[in-house]
């Protein structure tokens, strides 16, 4: 087990946090409104977690396939989904960007994920690859920021200039590329100094096919 995965795993049952479960909720009211209506939809949320934006969806899709590497995160979620009896909910332990699941979504979403993935452009086309045409791919995550987020010796990406992540978009062939902020997150700094981090949420489309 990798120190992250690691990492990830030991902090499962304290996930949920007050802040994240604003943010989540914050996340989602934007990304509803931009929902397809009038069809059933299939969705993936990548780096699920323990699942809290998808909770906050769970009226919006017909189908969510859960995605994470993390056992930990995926047992915290299977016994909130026993909870609530959640039956189209279908959590994976999975790494999808290195195998993909052999299926389509009608919309990928994730949450602070893509700074945690080495190769984002990789990852952006291996993801437009998973979305039906016409499918959308939502990502909230860091603004461009000052490495004070993570700890010195998390090799994760300090954040994302908008405009180079959408060029990346559109390099792996989404169009629309659109971006909002979406939550501000205030926490601890260098120096005990209080930091607010913006977050964004980016939404791209793979065009119909013509």
């Amino acid at each position: 087990m990798n120190d992250a995965k690691k990492s990830f795993d030991e902090r499962a049952k304290e996930w949920d946090t007050p802040i994240k479960i604003d943010r989540s909720k914050k996340i989602a009211q934007l990304i509803i409104p931009m929902l397809p209506q009038g069809k059933p939809l299939k969705a993936m949320e990548l780096g699920c977690g323990t699942g809290l934006v998808s909770f906050e969806l769970k009226n919006q899709f017909e189908e969510i396939a859960l995605v994470d590497t993390s056992d930990g995160m995926l047992d915290v979620l299977n016994e909130k989904i026993a909870r609530e009896n959640l039956n189209h909910f279908h959590p994976i332990l999975a790494d999808v960007l290195q195998k993909p699941l052999g299926e389509r979504f009608d919309i990928i979403y994730t949450v602070m994920t893509l700074h945690h993935i080495p190769d984002v452009k990789l990852a952006l086309t291996k993801l437009y690859e998973m979305l039906t045409p016409g499918g959308i791919f939502f990502a909230a995550d860091l603004d461009k920021e000052d490495g004070s987020f993570h700890k010195p010796w998390e090799k994760v990406h300090p954040g994302f200039e908008r405009i180079e992540l959408s060029a990346m978009c559109s390099e792996s062939g989404f169009v629309d590329v659109n971006f909002s902020t979406a939550y501000v997150m205030k926490r601890p700094g260098k120096w005990f100094k209080s930091k607010k981090y913006s977050i964004f949420l980016l939404r791209a489309i793979r065009p119909q096919i013509s």
